[in-house]
């Protein structure tokens, strides 16, 4: 809501859990969020939100 009261352009990319087949192994991927080149990540029923990778949160 807030991206587009300014006109900014962004795009969701919504998360899924991705399984490794013949193992109990499976992957978490993230909701991301692009807005103006700057990705964030966001993971279920967490609070923390990484920008550009897992590095900064």
């Amino acid at each position: 809501m807030v991206c587009r009261f300014a006109y900014v352009d962004y795009t969701i990319l919504n998360g899924n859990i991705k399984s490794i087949k013949n193992t109990n192994i499976a992957y978490v991927m993230p909701h991301i969020i692009t807005i103006k080149s700057s990705d964030y990540s966001i993971f279920e029923e967490r609070d923390d939100i990484f920008i550009n990778g897992y590095d900064k949160k």
